[in-house]
């Protein structure tokens, strides 16, 4: 990712803010030989030779995903744009594992220089270990729904307004407070990261139960947040948002036995695909608005001058490779270099600490990357996310999955009884019945989905729990959809366009 000078001048290869160990601590007390290995959920289909390959498979079994194809049209910050130069989430997505894997790369140099390869259990595992970080980066988005974070905040709000009428209409008072406080929390905390570890735990494969069936060291890489819904709070970071759902608790469990790690601790590697993600995504937005029109390069230098000072940018400026590169892309290529040389440092030297699961920042807030960070994404918000290009179709963003699920909100009224013939496609009964709209509501359901809905109804068949299911079901099928394919659906629900249309 370093650029070269062009001609006799050399660009400045600026020095990382060094982190030293605690003195009298060892950072080298994680063993990666317990960490990263074969383990999944069930046995592959494929014999491999070699841990190497066995984490690659990992990577084709993501790359070939459908959920991962979709993310080239969900948007990054701009839904349903036309410029392909401006970044999807697909892209954006390929760019963090870029970093990532170079974060990774700098780590183990930093292990290598130190003399504790062979200490942490790394000497065999250079190449796994790279490659599960690119993995989790890759994954980093998948759980995503249509219109990015505005199609969380929708998805919190109609089941804060609607879903505990609904859930009571299809089963009274079965409804228990102890449900509502947990379980229940699932919906009124939804996060596209718990839906991203649902999507590659249940919701790919044939059997609706063990989805893409990554190592459990993959899965490990991948939980930013370690938190159930219900346990979210503000402190510490990684307890923010959920990790995953109550559904998917007893994945999380087997994951944490296999690797012996203990409850409520995050494994290392989420670490630096946590960085790699915030290192990438607040340059490409800016960039994104360049692309756009929404400021100039030569405006937001000024403003980043102005909020931290014309000393600190100029470094990141010197024209060494003037007339090959343009200015963005050397600004952006000498910021990377020195952030991932910065977390790569910090990882290495407050490596005792993360395998105890502490709450490791790899950005330090003290350092001058991170003022450099902070103006960006002041700058990112004030000119890029407030414009009427973002806003306005964020907006209808939010209407079109409120919409959704207010739609498709018949299913969730049903009592498990009707729902069950509704899903068979009982014509019969449904007809007498009067559920003809909610039987061809129940058509548009994709089979991955329904797979894993009965699967689960197969494990435990009380009323409620199957209430709980029917409802990830329906966001299993709306998280799933493209922007387009939103937009399109809401629009043929509301009667305002016909198939063809």
């Amino acid at each position: 990712m370093a650029t070269k000078a062009a001609g006799k001048k050399r660009s400045v290869k600026m020095k990382p803010e060094l982190t030293k160990t605690p003195r009298g601590r060892s950072a080298t007390k994680i063993s990666y030989a317990e960490l990263i290995k074969f383990d999944r959920a069930e046995s592959s289909s494929r014999e491999f030779s070699s841990l190497d390959q066995a984490i690659e498979s990992d990577r084709g079994r993501i790359v070939f995903s459908s959920p991962f194809r979709r993310l080239q049209n969900k948007a990054q910050v701009f839904p349903l744009e036309g410029n392909a130069a401006v970044r999807s989430r697909l892209t954006h997505s390929l760019e963090v594992a870029h970093i990532g894997r170079y974060l990774a790369q700098e780590v183990l140099s930093l292990f290598e220089g130190r003399g504790e390869l062979d200490a942490l259990g790394l000497q065999d595992k250079r190449s796994a270990f790279i490659t599960l970080v690119e993995n989790a980066c890759l994954l980093h988005d998948i759980g995503n729904p249509p219109f990015g974070h505005f199609g969380e905040a929708a998805i919190r709000s109609w089941f804060t307004e609607n879903g505990s009428k609904a859930l009571r209409t299809a089963l009274g008072s079965s409804a228990t407070k102890s449900y509502l406080l947990g379980p229940y929390k699932d919906f009124l905390e939804f996060d596209g990261n718990a839906q991203g570890f649902r999507i590659i735990t249940r919701l790919q494969g044939e059997d609706g139960k063990t989805g893409l069936n990554l190592t459990y060291s993959q899965l490990a890489s991948y939980l930013k947040y370690v938190a159930l819904p219900q346990e979210v709070r503000d402190e510490p970071r990684i307890y923010k948002k959920p990790g995953y759902f109550n559904t998917e608790a007893d994945v999380v469990k087997d994951m944490r036995r296999a690797l012996n790690l203990p409850e409520g601790k995050r494994f290392p590697l989420a670490y630096l695909m946590e960085a790699a993600d915030d290192i990438a995504y607040c340059m490409s937005d800016i960039e994104d608005g360049i692309e756009k029109g929404l400021i100039t390069f030569d405006a937001f230098v000024q403003k980043l001058e102005a909020s931290v000072g014309k000393e600190l940018i100029a470094p990141y400026l010197l024209d060494g490779a003037q007339g090959r590169l343009s200015k963005f892309v050397l600004l952006r290529t000498r910021i990377f270099n020195e952030a991932v040389r910065h977390a790569a440092d910090r990882f290495v030297g407050h490596h005792q600490e993360i395998g105890r699961g502490e709450d490791i920042e790899l950005i330090d807030t003290t350092s001058t990357i991170h003022k450099l960070f902070s103006a960006i994404r002041q700058n990112v918000a004030q000119d890029v996310y407030r414009s009427s290009d973002a806003e306005h179709v964020e907006l209808a963003g939010h209407a079109v999955v409120h919409g959704l699920l207010e739609r498709f909100s018949p299913l969730l009224q049903l009592n498990a009884a009707d729902f069950t013939k509704v899903l068979e496609d009982d014509v019969k009964y449904c007809k007498l019945s009067s559920l003809d709209l909610e039987m061809r509501l129940a058509h548009m359901l994709p089979p991955v989905a329904i797979r894993a809905y009965c699967q689960k109804i197969d494990e435990n068949d009380s009323p409620l729990s199957e209430w709980h299911h029917r409802a990830h079901l329906i966001l299993d099928y709306i998280c799933g959809m493209t922007d387009h394919f939103a937009l399109k659906t809401f629009q043929l629900l509301s009667g305002i366009r016909v198939n063809g249309d």
